[in-house]
């Protein structure tokens, strides 16, 4: 699982069988789209060359978006759409 997350999250490592096969990507409050796009595409590019998934399954939130009030994130939707 690939997590993008507050920085105060960082520590998740997965549960059960799991434990180990979650990795988190840290971002700062406040974080705009170029970054994450830019730090998502290299990231996740490196996680599809090393594993080469038969599958992909992705969960995009509405919290990482601007003006939610849930997180700190402020993302626009088109970041979603450019790093899946």
């Amino acid at each position: 699982m690939i997590s993008v997350i507050l920085k105060l999250f960082f520590s998740d490592i997965g549960s059960y069988k799991g434990v180990n096969y979650n990795l988190n990507i840290p971002f700062h409050e406040g974080l705009k789209s170029e970054p994450f796009v830019r730090v998502c595409k290299s990231v996740i590019g490196e996680v599809f060359n090393n594993f080469h998934p038969n599958a992909i399954v992705c969960q995009c939130g509405a919290d990482a978006l601007a003006h939610d009030p849930v997180e700190g994130l402020n993302l626009t939707p088109d970041a979603y759409v450019q790093v899946s």
